[in-house]
Parts: structure tokens; sequence; C-alpha cells
């Protein structure tokens, strides 16, 4: 139980400011590698427990950025899914380590949302945190050049980020989808 953090839920549902869960399917499959049934599977227990928290089950945040047929998500009541910037809008993906870390430090794009089949496609960075694009499965070490900055550099990097992203999406009037892992 610890794994799917019920008390950092609750933290997150009792926040003054509202907030939504979506989900990251119940075991991190990656779609594109499974059968329609597996991930039918994978989403009903994710809406299972949703219920259990009093919350809708609405929003898909896939692994690793690996599409879900849109039937399979439709019919477990998914309808909006999160996708890097990268995928639906014409926008070319960061190819060099000095790209990727200029998109880190830039801030999340702010794309309007998209419906297509369906769902309603929403957007963001391919990127949590100024390390992720380099620990893709999420226990990597850090290469050297980011072990050379102090973890609280990193953080405020992180943090400017995140407020700089949140300030274009307030003077746009638009939305932005901003994401963390847990331990940044």
């Amino acid at each position: 139980p610890e794994f799917y953090a019920p008390d950092l839920i609750r933290s997150i549902l009792d926040a003054d400011i509202d907030h939504e869960l979506a989900t990251h399917t119940f075991s991190h499959v990656l779609f594109d590698e499974v059968n329609p049934e597996v991930a039918t599977w994978e989403l009903e227990a994710s809406k299972e427990l949703h219920r259990e928290h009093g919350e809708e089950f609405v929003s898909l945040v896939t692994p690793r950025h690996r599409c879900c047929d849109p039937t399979v998500a439709k019919n477990a009541g998914i309808e909006i899914v999160r996708m890097p910037a990268d995928t639906h809008t014409g926008r070319t993906r960061a190819n060099t380590r000095v790209e990727k870390l200029n998109r880190i430090l830039s801030g999340s794009p702010v794309i309007d949302p998209v419906i297509e089949s369906g769902l309603v496609y929403t957007y963001g960075s391919r990127y949590p945190s100024l390390a992720a694009p380099f620990l893709p499965s999420g226990h990597d070490s850090l290469p050297w050049m980011f072990s050379l900055l102090p973890l609280s550099i990193r953080e405020r990097f992180h943090r400017r980020r995140l407020i700089r992203t949140a300030t274009n999406v307030i003077r746009l009037n638009s939305f932005a989808h901003l994401w963390c892992h847990l331990f940044d």
C-alpha cells in the first residue's frame, strides 16, 4: 500500500488548491507492448483505486509516453490524455543533451489542448526535472555533469522552471501540464 502513497493522495486531495488525480496505469505497463485486454485490465485496476479515494477517473498519463488505443481509453472512462509536446503538435523532439537542457531550463510548453478520436490531448514537457532526460528508467545514476551540481541548485533550477511555466500560463490565459517525480 505504501507504494501507492495513500497519505500523499490524501494530502493532494485535501489541499486548498483544487487538484485532479490522473493515472499512470496500475503497474506502469507500456501500452504499445501489450494487447487490449491487458491495457483494459490496467485501466480498470486504476479506476478502482480512484474510486477508493472518491475520485473520478478521467485523465491518463501514459508510461514513457507510449500511446494507448483511444477506444480502450474511452471504454475505461478516460477523457484526457497527457502527451509530450513533441507528439502531436509539430514541435520537434530534442535530440542532443544541449537541446534537452535548454528545454528543461526554459519551462514547459504552453499549448492548447486538442480533441482527437474523442479524447482531449493536453501537452507538457517530456522532462520532469534536470535529471529526467538522463534517467529514463528512474533509477540510473546521475551523469557526471549533473552530479557536480549540488541538489539545492538542481532544485532551484527545477522550481524556476515550474514558476516560469505557471507565469506563462497565466499571461496567456492558457493551459500547461506540470509533472514531477516524487523524489524531486
